[in-house]
């Protein structure tokens, strides 16, 4: 049986995408699998209650084991931290894949001094973009970004594979990192099958009577980079039928003020906000919804969502990250254009009844992105020493 090893810098059981999801399929698969990371998941979990849920993960997910190690913040960095005993524990282990989450992270420079004929190493590249920091001061900036490009470069040198999610993040780096070229493998981003799947049965009543109207939603952090006031005026002024808007997120008090401010009282009604929702019931209220509006921004919630029989509308970048996506359905243009798109694609007698075949053909369309593949995927790759 093959033993592998998760490293991520902050794991926290039951919630997150390819940190948790990744690791739970290869021990669906039978593997004995083994996560390194460190107590740190988010400040309003506390010890106990995260060893609550750790216990309650390894009984449900038998052969996953999550082993917290002591770690400690390199200074100034709120995201860089080194796992202590992090070499001794894979010495015990001796794993035959290691699979790092991030290649921005300084907590797997231990893995490349770490060696065994068989291993290999798999480094996770999802969300290591350019170096970036937001920092207000130019000499942090300066720091921050040259920490995180030094151990990309380290980490990208040691290891065997570089796992991209999208052809776009590949050729971000295919220049810079020329000695890496050949150790870049792609697999298309997964969504958690088991979860988001198309139930007939699951979806929730948004409207009164049985009465049918289309239902549109947003999902994510609810904040004003994502346009949603703007998307809202102009749909309501444009699309001239009943229908309801579900806001689906954490939202600013005040941004929530804003944009009711900017719709008609008349359209308060058909907006409904529902506070951050995950697993299960967030899959029950993506089967309940028509359409999803992802214009402005693009989330891993796209496959989520058409998983569950959504019509996604987007733009170009998301085109270009998800290649599923119908052409038709990616919009271009200002939003007026694109909202005018979206409306004139509605069939005028669009009604439960195609929506069901709609959603049929939808959740067909990214049934091959799902961790199951992608844990396949990984765990017989074959093994490569440069």
């Amino acid at each position: 049986m093959k033993i592998i090893v998760h490293i991520i810098p902050f794991f926290q059981p039951m919630y997150g995408y390819e940190e948790t999801y990744h690791s739970m399929a290869h021990a669906s698969l039978g593997y004995d699998v083994h996560v390194l990371t460190s107590k740190y998941v988010n400040p309003n979990l506390t010890n106990n209650k995260l060893d609550k849920i750790d216990t309650s993960y390894d009984k449900h997910f038998r052969m996953l084991t999550i082993h917290r190690l002591p770690s400690r913040f390199i200074p100034f960095q709120s995201r860089q931290l080194f796992l202590i005993g992090l070499f001794s524990k894979l010495s015990d282990l001796r794993p035959d894949i290691i699979v790092m989450h991030g290649a921005e992270f300084f907590t797997y420079i231990p893995v490349a001094f770490f060696h065994n004929n068989s291993l290999l190493k798999i480094t996770d590249v999802h969300k290591s973009g350019s170096p970036r920091s937001n920092s207000s001061s130019i000499f942090f900036r300066f720091i921050k970004n040259t920490l995180r490009s030094l151990a990309i470069a380290i980490n990208f040198r040691y290891s065997d594979y570089l796992l991209f999610y999208s052809q776009s993040h590949m050729r971000e780096f295919n220049d810079k990192y020329i000695y890496s070229r050949s150790r870049f493998v792609f697999h298309p981003m997964p969504y958690n099958s088991d979860i988001f799947m198309l139930k007939s049965d699951s979806g929730i009543q948004f409207s009164k009577n049985n009465s049918y109207v289309p239902i549109f939603m947003i999902s994510g952090r609810l904040v004003p980079e994502k346009k949603i006031c703007e998307i809202l005026s102009i749909l309501f002024s444009s699309y001239k039928k009943p229908f309801k808007v579900l806001l689906i997120g954490r939202i600013h008090t005040s941004y929530k003020s804003v944009i009711l401010g900017a719709i008609p009282p008349l359209f308060h009604s058909q907006i409904i906000f529902i506070p951050s929702q995950h697993g299960a019931n967030l899959a029950a209220i993506y089967n309940s919804c028509d359409f999803g509006l992802w214009l402005e921004h693009y989330s891993v919630g796209i496959l989520e969502a058409m998983a569950c029989g959504v019509t996604v509308y987007t733009n170009h970048e998301a085109g270009l990250y998800y290649p599923f996506i119908p052409p038709e359905r990616i919009l271009t243009g200002c939003l007026e254009d694109k909202i005018a798109s979206l409306i004139a694609a509605i069939p005028s007698d669009f009604n439960s009844s195609n929506s069901a075949a709609v959603k049929q053909y939808n959740s067909s369309l990214v049934s091959g992105y799902t961790y199951s593949s992608l844990a396949r995927f990984t765990s017989s790759l074959p093994n490569r020493k440069y």
